[in-house]
């Protein structure tokens, strides 16, 4: 490859993205010391899943900055990886699988929290406030509203 400058080498990215795992680290720490021991008794009831989130942005940090470290080639959407797991010659689709399972949790954890505080902002009856749930046996996430019936409206076809 010819690059102009260290700078657009993949060495310096992989270099970058180590310095910023050393300032990451300890920052996901002091947020875990955070939730734990300094959450408000007030917020007792979204603590754990305030944690839980945490603990998923951490693995997709980790992921993105140590495991993997993807190098993108644009315009053509090729790359390849610079992480540890690229040194322990574990096959990149095995990488690419990890990195789509953290976003794609990440990705739930944040609507379900948002759609949360949406229901109680807006002081929705619990009857009929929406729920971003994911079930093994129907084999995909969708929207769903509750009905004061009982009956469960799915808004949003299975294309699994």
């Amino acid at each position: 490859m010819n690059f102009t400058s260290y700078l657009d080498t993949p060495q310096f990215q992989a270099l970058a993205l180590h310095l910023m795992i050393g300032l990451e680290i300890p920052i996901h720490m002091f947020g875990v010391f955070c939730i734990l021991f300094r959450t408000p008794g007030s917020m007792r009831s979204v603590k754990w899943g305030m944690l839980n989130l945490h603990v998923w942005s951490m693995g997709l940090d980790l992921g993105v900055s140590l495991l993997t470290i993807p190098y993108i080639l644009y315009p053509a959407l090729a790359g390849f990886t610079l992480g540890v797991l690229t040194d322990f010659d574990v096959p990149m689709a095995y990488q690419a699988y990890l990195l789509a399972v953290l976003i794609g949790r990440e990705f739930e954890k944040r609507v379900s929290q948002e759609i949360e505080l949406v229901n109680t902002s807006l002081k929705v009856p619990r009857r009929y406030r929406l729920s971003y749930g994911s079930c093994a046996a129907d084999q995909g996430k969708r929207y769903t509203v509750t009905s004061k019936c009982g009956q469960l409206w799915h808004g949003l076809p299975n294309f699994l």
